[in-house]
Protein backbone atom coordinates (compact mmCIF):
# COMPACT_ATOMS: atom_id res chain seq x y z
CA UNK A 1 0.00 0.00 0.00
CA UNK A 2 1.19 3.25 -0.69
CA UNK A 3 2.19 6.49 1.54
CA UNK A 4 -1.06 8.24 0.90
CA UNK A 5 -3.24 5.29 0.84
CA UNK A 6 -2.08 4.44 4.20
CA UNK A 7 -2.03 8.25 6.13
CA UNK A 8 -5.74 8.39 4.23
CA UNK A 9 -6.84 5.32 5.98
CA UNK A 10 -5.03 5.58 9.35
CA UNK A 11 -6.52 9.38 9.33
CA UNK A 12 -10.28 7.95 9.04
CA UNK A 13 -9.69 5.21 11.91
CA UNK A 14 -8.12 7.71 14.38
CA UNK A 15 -11.32 10.14 13.78
CA UNK A 16 -13.32 7.16 15.06
CA UNK A 17 -10.98 6.38 17.56
CA UNK A 18 -11.66 10.65 18.40
CA UNK A 19 -15.27 10.36 18.47
CA UNK A 20 -15.70 7.36 20.75
CA UNK A 21 -13.01 8.46 23.07
CA UNK A 22 -15.35 12.09 23.02
CA UNK A 23 -18.25 10.53 23.87
CA UNK A 24 -16.94 8.43 26.46
CA UNK A 25 -14.91 11.44 28.17
CA UNK A 26 -18.11 13.30 28.04
CA UNK A 27 -19.96 10.55 29.49
CA UNK A 28 -16.84 10.20 32.28
CA UNK A 29 -17.77 14.12 33.21
CA UNK A 30 -21.13 13.17 33.91
CA UNK A 31 -20.83 10.54 36.24
CA UNK A 32 -17.77 11.66 37.77
CA UNK A 33 -18.24 15.42 38.21
CA UNK A 34 -14.35 15.75 36.74
CA UNK A 35 -15.13 18.90 34.25
CA UNK A 36 -11.44 20.03 34.36
CA UNK A 37 -10.22 16.60 34.10
CA UNK A 38 -11.98 15.87 31.11
CA UNK A 39 -11.09 18.64 29.14
CA UNK A 40 -7.95 17.97 29.76
CA UNK A 41 -8.42 14.58 28.92
CA UNK A 42 -10.05 15.33 25.71
CA UNK A 43 -7.26 17.90 24.43
CA UNK A 44 -4.21 15.42 25.41
CA UNK A 45 -6.02 12.98 23.02
CA UNK A 46 -6.03 15.64 20.10
CA UNK A 47 -2.57 16.73 20.72
CA UNK A 48 -1.02 13.08 20.92
CA UNK A 49 -3.11 11.58 17.87
CA UNK A 50 -2.33 14.66 15.51
CA UNK A 51 1.58 14.04 16.76
CA UNK A 52 1.64 10.38 15.78
CA UNK A 53 -0.67 10.36 12.21
CA UNK A 54 2.44 10.40 10.72
CA UNK A 55 4.36 7.83 12.77
CA UNK A 56 1.09 5.45 12.38
CA UNK A 57 1.04 6.07 8.40
CA UNK A 58 4.31 4.21 8.59
CA UNK A 59 3.87 1.77 11.63
CA UNK A 60 0.17 0.81 11.86
CA UNK A 61 1.15 -1.76 14.05
CA UNK A 62 2.39 0.60 16.80
CA UNK A 63 -0.79 2.02 17.12
CA UNK A 64 -2.38 -0.49 19.76
CA UNK A 65 0.56 0.16 22.38
CA UNK A 66 0.05 4.03 21.36
CA UNK A 67 -3.31 4.23 22.55
CA UNK A 68 -3.61 1.71 24.92
CA UNK A 69 -0.58 4.10 26.71
CA UNK A 70 -2.93 6.97 26.23
CA UNK A 71 -5.52 5.25 27.97
CA UNK A 72 -3.70 4.27 31.00
CA UNK A 73 -2.27 7.03 31.45
CA UNK A 74 -5.89 9.50 31.45
CA UNK A 75 -7.84 8.40 34.81
CA UNK A 76 -11.35 9.96 33.28
CA UNK A 77 -10.74 7.74 30.39
CA UNK A 78 -9.88 4.48 31.27
CA UNK A 79 -12.04 4.46 34.36
CA UNK A 80 -14.97 4.88 32.49
CA UNK A 81 -16.15 2.64 30.28
CA UNK A 82 -13.35 0.01 29.73
CA UNK A 83 -11.95 2.14 26.85
CA UNK A 84 -8.44 0.64 27.21
CA UNK A 85 -9.50 -3.16 26.42
CA UNK A 86 -11.78 -1.03 23.23
CA UNK A 87 -8.99 0.39 21.62
CA UNK A 88 -6.82 -2.76 21.93
CA UNK A 89 -9.29 -4.54 20.23
CA UNK A 90 -9.97 -2.00 17.83
CA UNK A 91 -6.22 -1.50 16.46
CA UNK A 92 -4.17 -3.79 18.36
CA UNK A 93 -5.02 -7.93 18.53
CA UNK A 94 -8.32 -9.48 18.44
CA UNK A 95 -9.68 -10.38 21.83
CA UNK A 96 -8.80 -12.98 23.33
CA UNK A 97 -11.27 -16.34 22.64
CA UNK A 98 -14.26 -17.06 24.25
CA UNK A 99 -14.50 -19.65 27.18
CA UNK A 100 -15.18 -22.83 25.36
CA UNK A 101 -18.20 -23.82 27.76
CA UNK A 102 -20.56 -25.45 25.19
CA UNK A 103 -23.50 -23.67 24.77
CA UNK A 104 -25.45 -26.69 23.75
CA UNK A 105 -26.85 -28.92 26.77
CA UNK A 106 -24.23 -30.80 28.82
CA UNK A 107 -25.70 -34.36 29.88
CA UNK A 108 -25.66 -33.41 33.50
CA UNK A 109 -24.94 -37.06 36.07
CA UNK A 110 -27.58 -37.73 38.13
CA UNK A 111 -25.43 -36.90 41.44
CA UNK A 112 -23.88 -33.74 41.27
CA UNK A 113 -20.33 -32.78 43.63
CA UNK A 114 -20.96 -30.53 46.37
CA UNK A 115 -19.50 -27.00 45.41
CA UNK A 116 -16.78 -25.68 46.83
CA UNK A 117 -16.89 -23.18 49.72
CA UNK A 118 -16.77 -19.43 48.37
CA UNK A 119 -12.92 -17.99 48.97
CA UNK A 120 -12.44 -15.10 50.88
CA UNK A 121 -12.63 -11.47 48.75
CA UNK A 122 -11.78 -8.23 49.10
CA UNK A 123 -15.91 -7.28 48.83
CA UNK A 124 -16.63 -10.55 50.79
CA UNK A 125 -21.00 -10.12 50.97
CA UNK A 126 -20.96 -10.54 55.19
CA UNK A 127 -17.97 -7.88 55.47
CA UNK A 128 -20.28 -5.77 52.81
CA UNK A 129 -23.47 -5.93 54.76
CA UNK A 130 -21.93 -5.98 58.48
CA UNK A 131 -22.87 -9.53 59.16
CA UNK A 132 -21.16 -11.75 61.46
CA UNK A 133 -23.40 -15.17 61.09
CA UNK A 134 -24.19 -16.61 57.84
CA UNK A 135 -27.85 -17.11 56.36
CA UNK A 136 -29.73 -13.83 57.66
CA UNK A 137 -28.99 -11.52 54.79
CA UNK A 138 -32.38 -9.91 54.06
CA UNK A 139 -32.36 -8.65 50.46
CA UNK A 140 -35.83 -7.07 49.02
CA UNK A 141 -36.09 -5.50 45.88
CA UNK A 142 -37.34 -1.90 44.97
CA UNK A 143 -39.54 -0.83 42.23
CA UNK A 144 -40.78 2.94 42.03
CA UNK A 145 -44.32 2.73 43.21
CA UNK A 146 -45.89 4.24 46.17
CA UNK A 147 -46.53 0.90 47.84
CA UNK A 148 -42.93 -0.16 47.56
CA UNK A 149 -41.55 2.81 49.26
CA UNK A 150 -44.60 3.02 51.86
CA UNK A 151 -43.33 -0.47 52.71
CA UNK A 152 -39.26 0.86 52.77
CA UNK A 153 -40.46 3.74 54.75
CA UNK A 154 -42.31 1.66 58.00
CA UNK A 155 -39.80 -1.39 57.53
CA UNK A 156 -36.42 -0.30 56.75
CA UNK A 157 -35.12 -1.83 59.98
CA UNK A 158 -35.83 -5.17 58.78
CA UNK A 159 -33.62 -4.95 55.49
CA UNK A 160 -30.16 -5.50 55.20
CA UNK A 161 -29.93 -4.90 50.92
CA UNK A 162 -32.89 -3.04 48.65
CA UNK A 163 -31.88 -3.97 45.44
CA UNK A 164 -33.60 -1.08 43.22
CA UNK A 165 -34.52 -2.43 39.27
CA UNK A 166 -33.95 1.08 38.15
CA UNK A 167 -31.18 0.96 35.71
CA UNK A 168 -31.49 -0.95 32.02
CA UNK A 169 -29.48 -1.13 28.92
CA UNK A 170 -30.33 -0.30 25.96
CA UNK A 171 -30.68 -1.01 22.39
CA UNK A 172 -27.09 0.73 21.94
CA UNK A 173 -25.52 -0.98 25.29
CA UNK A 174 -25.39 1.94 27.49
CA UNK A 175 -26.49 2.11 31.31
CA UNK A 176 -29.75 4.34 31.80
CA UNK A 177 -31.55 4.91 34.88
CA UNK A 178 -30.94 5.85 37.99
CA UNK A 179 -32.61 5.80 41.50
CA UNK A 180 -34.66 7.90 43.14
CA UNK A 181 -32.92 10.51 45.21
CA UNK A 182 -35.37 9.87 48.33
CA UNK A 183 -34.64 6.20 48.35
CA UNK A 184 -30.95 7.34 48.35
CA UNK A 185 -31.39 9.26 51.08
CA UNK A 186 -33.22 7.00 53.16
CA UNK A 187 -30.91 4.36 52.68
CA UNK A 188 -27.91 6.40 53.63
CA UNK A 189 -29.35 7.71 57.11
CA UNK A 190 -30.73 3.87 57.84
CA UNK A 191 -27.61 2.53 56.62
CA UNK A 192 -29.31 0.18 54.05
CA UNK A 193 -26.79 -1.58 51.06
CA UNK A 194 -28.13 -0.33 47.69
CA UNK A 195 -27.85 -3.07 45.53
CA UNK A 196 -29.27 -2.10 42.45
CA UNK A 197 -30.16 -4.00 39.30
CA UNK A 198 -29.81 -3.57 35.53
CA UNK A 199 -31.65 -5.07 32.87
CA UNK A 200 -31.56 -5.46 29.40
CA UNK A 201 -34.48 -3.39 28.21
CA UNK A 202 -37.94 -4.85 28.62
CA UNK A 203 -36.09 -7.91 28.70
CA UNK A 204 -34.92 -7.84 24.89
CA UNK A 205 -33.34 -10.94 23.76
CA UNK A 206 -31.83 -8.53 20.99
CA UNK A 207 -30.46 -6.44 23.24
CA UNK A 208 -29.04 -9.03 25.23
CA UNK A 209 -27.39 -10.85 22.32
CA UNK A 210 -26.12 -7.56 21.00
CA UNK A 211 -24.32 -6.69 24.57
CA UNK A 212 -23.29 -10.51 25.42
CA UNK A 213 -21.97 -11.22 22.43
CA UNK A 214 -20.20 -8.29 21.22
CA UNK A 215 -16.61 -8.08 23.75
CA UNK A 216 -16.25 -4.41 23.91
CA UNK A 217 -19.67 -3.31 24.84
CA UNK A 218 -19.65 -5.91 27.57
CA UNK A 219 -16.00 -4.20 28.95
CA UNK A 220 -18.13 -0.83 28.22
CA UNK A 221 -20.65 -1.73 30.36
CA UNK A 222 -18.77 -2.78 33.33
CA UNK A 223 -16.61 0.11 33.54
CA UNK A 224 -20.25 1.97 33.25
CA UNK A 225 -21.40 -0.04 36.11
CA UNK A 226 -18.44 -0.05 38.14
CA UNK A 227 -17.96 4.23 37.61
CA UNK A 228 -22.12 4.47 38.59
CA UNK A 229 -20.99 2.02 41.68
CA UNK A 230 -18.18 4.79 42.81
CA UNK A 231 -19.80 7.79 42.38
CA UNK A 232 -23.47 6.45 43.82
CA UNK A 233 -22.01 4.58 46.84
CA UNK A 234 -24.13 1.39 45.85
CA UNK A 235 -22.10 -1.86 47.06
CA UNK A 236 -22.22 -2.91 43.65
CA UNK A 237 -24.85 -3.52 40.65
CA UNK A 238 -27.18 -7.23 40.40
CA UNK A 239 -27.13 -8.29 36.17
CA UNK A 240 -30.73 -9.54 35.81
CA UNK A 241 -30.38 -10.44 32.31
CA UNK A 242 -33.54 -12.41 31.06
CA UNK A 243 -35.15 -14.12 28.03
CA UNK A 244 -31.44 -15.29 26.76
CA UNK A 245 -31.00 -17.75 24.55
CA UNK A 246 -29.36 -21.09 25.32
CA UNK A 247 -26.45 -19.84 22.67
CA UNK A 248 -25.70 -17.05 25.55
CA UNK A 249 -23.95 -19.24 27.56
CA UNK A 250 -20.62 -18.77 27.46
CA UNK A 251 -20.93 -15.47 26.55
CA UNK A 252 -22.78 -14.66 30.16
CA UNK A 253 -20.28 -16.26 31.70
CA UNK A 254 -17.30 -14.34 30.05
CA UNK A 255 -19.41 -10.86 31.41
CA UNK A 256 -19.54 -12.42 34.96
CA UNK A 257 -15.66 -13.36 34.82
CA UNK A 258 -14.63 -9.71 33.72
CA UNK A 259 -17.18 -8.00 35.70
CA UNK A 260 -16.02 -9.63 39.38
CA UNK A 261 -12.38 -8.99 38.26
CA UNK A 262 -12.84 -5.38 37.86
CA UNK A 263 -15.29 -4.72 40.42
CA UNK A 264 -13.07 -7.11 43.05
CA UNK A 265 -10.54 -4.44 42.47
CA UNK A 266 -12.17 -1.67 43.59
CA UNK A 267 -14.19 -3.47 46.69
CA UNK A 268 -18.10 -3.79 44.94
CA UNK A 269 -20.14 -6.52 44.84
CA UNK A 270 -20.76 -8.28 41.11
CA UNK A 271 -23.91 -9.93 41.68
CA UNK A 272 -26.25 -11.95 39.72
CA UNK A 273 -30.25 -12.81 39.71
CA UNK A 274 -30.47 -16.44 37.65
CA UNK A 275 -33.28 -18.20 36.61
CA UNK A 276 -34.42 -21.71 38.55
CA UNK A 277 -33.61 -25.00 37.66
CA UNK A 278 -32.98 -28.62 38.80
CA UNK A 279 -30.55 -29.76 36.33
CA UNK A 280 -28.46 -28.34 33.82
CA UNK A 281 -30.81 -29.12 30.89
CA UNK A 282 -33.19 -26.40 32.35
CA UNK A 283 -32.12 -22.83 31.59
CA UNK A 284 -28.57 -23.79 29.73
CA UNK A 285 -28.13 -19.93 29.14
CA UNK A 286 -27.06 -19.83 32.82
CA UNK A 287 -24.10 -21.73 34.11
CA UNK A 288 -24.80 -21.98 37.62
CA UNK A 289 -21.46 -23.85 38.71
CA UNK A 290 -19.34 -21.18 36.20
CA UNK A 291 -21.13 -18.04 37.70
CA UNK A 292 -20.99 -19.49 41.50
CA UNK A 293 -17.13 -19.61 40.59
CA UNK A 294 -17.10 -15.88 40.01
CA UNK A 295 -20.16 -13.70 40.70
CA UNK A 296 -19.70 -12.49 44.41
CA UNK A 297 -23.74 -12.70 45.57
CA UNK A 298 -26.47 -14.74 43.52
CA UNK A 299 -30.18 -14.53 43.10
CA UNK A 300 -31.82 -17.88 42.47
CA UNK A 301 -35.02 -16.74 41.70
CA UNK A 302 -36.56 -20.02 42.65
CA UNK A 303 -40.42 -18.51 42.27
CA UNK A 304 -42.82 -19.05 39.15
CA UNK A 305 -43.26 -22.85 39.36
CA UNK A 306 -46.64 -22.02 37.82
CA UNK A 307 -47.61 -18.87 35.34
CA UNK A 308 -49.65 -17.73 33.31
CA UNK A 309 -50.37 -20.19 31.09
CA UNK A 310 -49.07 -23.13 32.75
CA UNK A 311 -52.01 -24.98 34.51
CA UNK A 312 -53.19 -23.19 38.22
CA UNK A 313 -50.95 -24.20 40.71
CA UNK A 314 -48.63 -23.03 43.79
CA UNK A 315 -46.28 -19.72 42.39
CA UNK A 316 -43.24 -21.85 44.62
CA UNK A 317 -44.44 -24.69 46.72
CA UNK A 318 -42.07 -26.51 48.99
CA UNK A 319 -40.64 -29.59 47.07
CA UNK A 320 -40.40 -27.69 43.78
CA UNK A 321 -38.55 -24.62 45.34
CA UNK A 322 -36.24 -27.73 47.95
CA UNK A 323 -35.64 -29.20 44.57
CA UNK A 324 -34.30 -25.82 43.36
CA UNK A 325 -32.01 -25.53 46.43
CA UNK A 326 -30.64 -28.67 46.47
CA UNK A 327 -29.04 -28.35 42.56
CA UNK A 328 -27.69 -24.87 43.84
CA UNK A 329 -26.35 -25.90 46.79
CA UNK A 330 -24.81 -28.56 44.65
CA UNK A 331 -23.34 -26.03 41.93
CA UNK A 332 -22.93 -22.67 44.31
CA UNK A 333 -20.83 -22.11 47.17
CA UNK A 334 -24.16 -21.67 49.56
CA UNK A 335 -22.61 -18.44 50.95
CA UNK A 336 -22.63 -16.79 47.71
CA UNK A 337 -26.60 -17.51 47.52
CA UNK A 338 -29.69 -15.70 48.03
CA UNK A 339 -32.50 -17.84 47.67
CA UNK A 340 -35.67 -15.93 45.70
CA UNK A 341 -38.39 -15.89 47.86
CA UNK A 342 -42.11 -14.17 46.25
CA UNK A 343 -44.38 -11.80 47.67
CA UNK A 344 -47.46 -11.97 45.04
CA UNK A 345 -49.90 -13.77 44.20
CA UNK A 346 -50.49 -15.72 40.20
CA UNK A 347 -54.96 -16.13 39.34
CA UNK A 348 -55.89 -17.64 36.57
CA UNK A 349 -59.29 -16.95 35.07
CA UNK A 350 -59.18 -13.23 35.75
CA UNK A 351 -58.28 -10.11 34.17
CA UNK A 352 -55.52 -9.32 36.83
CA UNK A 353 -53.21 -12.53 36.36
CA UNK A 354 -50.53 -11.28 39.65
CA UNK A 355 -50.69 -8.81 42.40
CA UNK A 356 -50.18 -8.03 45.98
CA UNK A 357 -51.29 -9.87 49.14
CA UNK A 358 -53.50 -7.15 50.36
CA UNK A 359 -55.03 -7.46 46.36
CA UNK A 360 -55.58 -11.15 46.92
CA UNK A 361 -57.69 -10.45 50.37
CA UNK A 362 -59.63 -8.16 48.59
CA UNK A 363 -60.72 -10.48 46.16
CA UNK A 364 -61.38 -12.85 49.15
CA UNK A 365 -63.51 -10.49 51.09
CA UNK A 366 -65.18 -9.65 47.86
CA UNK A 367 -66.43 -12.48 46.85
CA UNK A 368 -66.31 -14.88 50.30
CA UNK A 369 -64.01 -17.05 49.49
CA UNK A 370 -62.41 -19.61 51.60
CA UNK A 371 -59.09 -19.54 51.80
CA UNK A 372 -56.99 -23.27 52.48
CA UNK A 373 -53.59 -23.84 53.24
CA UNK A 374 -51.85 -26.65 51.04
CA UNK A 375 -49.61 -28.71 53.84
CA UNK A 376 -48.00 -30.53 51.18
CA UNK A 377 -46.87 -26.87 49.17
CA UNK A 378 -47.12 -24.65 51.91
CA UNK A 379 -48.64 -22.46 49.66
CA UNK A 380 -52.84 -20.96 50.46
CA UNK A 381 -55.13 -20.45 47.82
CA UNK A 382 -58.42 -20.02 46.86
CA UNK A 383 -61.23 -19.91 44.28
CA UNK A 384 -64.12 -18.36 43.28
CA UNK A 385 -66.74 -17.49 40.97
CA UNK A 386 -67.28 -13.89 39.80
CA UNK A 387 -70.90 -12.46 38.99
CA UNK A 388 -70.52 -13.52 35.13
CA UNK A 389 -69.89 -17.08 36.13
CA UNK A 390 -65.91 -17.20 35.54
CA UNK A 391 -64.23 -19.60 37.45
CA UNK A 392 -60.89 -17.63 39.29
CA UNK A 393 -58.11 -19.79 40.74
CA UNK A 394 -55.62 -17.88 43.00
CA UNK A 395 -52.60 -19.42 44.67
CA UNK A 396 -50.74 -16.56 46.80
CA UNK A 397 -48.30 -16.09 49.35
CA UNK A 398 -48.54 -15.20 52.93
CA UNK A 399 -46.42 -15.22 56.31
CA UNK A 400 -46.88 -19.30 56.81
CA UNK A 401 -45.43 -19.51 53.17
CA UNK A 402 -42.86 -16.95 53.51
CA UNK A 403 -41.38 -18.66 56.56
CA UNK A 404 -41.50 -22.35 55.14
CA UNK A 405 -39.15 -20.77 52.60
CA UNK A 406 -37.12 -18.59 54.96
CA UNK A 407 -36.44 -21.74 56.68
CA UNK A 408 -35.47 -23.85 54.03
CA UNK A 409 -33.02 -21.38 52.58
CA UNK A 410 -31.16 -21.50 56.42
CA UNK A 411 -31.60 -25.75 56.25
CA UNK A 412 -29.27 -25.37 52.67
CA UNK A 413 -27.02 -22.91 54.46
CA UNK A 414 -27.87 -19.98 52.18
CA UNK A 415 -26.30 -16.81 52.70
CA UNK A 416 -30.03 -15.38 52.87
CA UNK A 417 -32.82 -14.74 51.29
CA UNK A 418 -34.22 -12.29 48.25
CA UNK A 419 -38.00 -10.99 48.53
CA UNK A 420 -40.07 -9.71 44.82
CA UNK A 421 -41.25 -7.09 46.18
CA UNK A 422 -41.40 -4.53 48.39
CA UNK A 423 -45.06 -3.17 48.76
CA UNK A 424 -46.83 -6.81 47.72
CA UNK A 425 -45.98 -8.70 51.37
CA UNK A 426 -48.48 -9.79 54.19
CA UNK A 427 -47.62 -7.33 56.82
CA UNK A 428 -47.33 -10.41 58.93
CA UNK A 429 -43.81 -11.17 57.17
CA UNK A 430 -42.68 -7.94 59.05
CA UNK A 431 -44.15 -9.36 62.08
CA UNK A 432 -41.96 -13.01 61.69
CA UNK A 433 -38.46 -10.82 60.80
CA UNK A 434 -39.05 -8.99 63.57
CA UNK A 435 -38.68 -11.42 65.83
CA UNK A 436 -34.46 -11.37 65.18
CA UNK A 437 -33.63 -8.50 63.58
CA UNK A 438 -30.69 -6.67 65.18
CA UNK A 439 -31.70 -3.10 66.02
CA UNK A 440 -29.85 -0.46 63.66
CA UNK A 441 -29.25 3.19 65.16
Amino acid sequence: MGILPRIIRNFFHMVSLLTSTAVDVLRATVWEGVLKRSALALVTTVVVIASTLTMFAYFPGAIGGAVGSLVETTPAVAGISGLSRFTVAAWGPSDPAEPTTAATEPTEPETVEPAPSGEPAVNNVKDATEKTVSNDTRLFYYVNTKDSFQSLKAHWDKIDILAPQTYYIDKSGYLNGSVDDNVKQLAKERDIKLLPLVTNKDFSRKIADDLLTTPWKRTRLIGALLAEAEHEGYMGFQVDFENLADGHRSHLNAFMKEMSERFEEKGKIASIAVMSKWNDRINPEFDYRTIGKYAHLVTVMSYDEHYRGSDPGPVAGIPWVDGVATYTAQTIPPDKVLMGIPLYFRQWGGSKPSGSYQDAMAMVSGNDAPVWFNDEHKSPHFVYEDADGRNHNVWFENKDSFVSKMELSQRHGFQGFSAWRLGQEDPGVWDYLEQDSKPKA
